[in-house]
């Protein structure tokens, strides 16, 4: 896969993933403060976040043509 087709692969995948947080974050505020539904939801938008946030680092990756186990580790550093 080219450079360039990864890059809009990664893209769609993510604005597709920030779609349903945006659904969710709607929904979250819609149910009872405290409620075990509520609990859920808000595991549901950090799980998704943090795909988001790995997908970006991928991006990142393919952008710079470095690649993502070197990536990974200047992340950490």
């Amino acid at each position: 896969m080219s450079d360039y087709t990864e890059a809009e692969t990664l893209h769609a995948e993510i604005n597709r993933l920030v779609a349903v947080e945006k659904t969710l974050e709607e929904e979250f505020w819609a149910l009872p403060e405290g409620s075990a539904a509520a609990a859920r939801t808000a595991r549901a938008i950090c799980q998704i976040g943090d795909q988001i946030r790995r997908l970006e680092v991928e991006l990142w990756a393919v952008g710079s043509h470095r690649p993502l186990e070197q990536t990974a580790k200047s992340e950490r550093a």
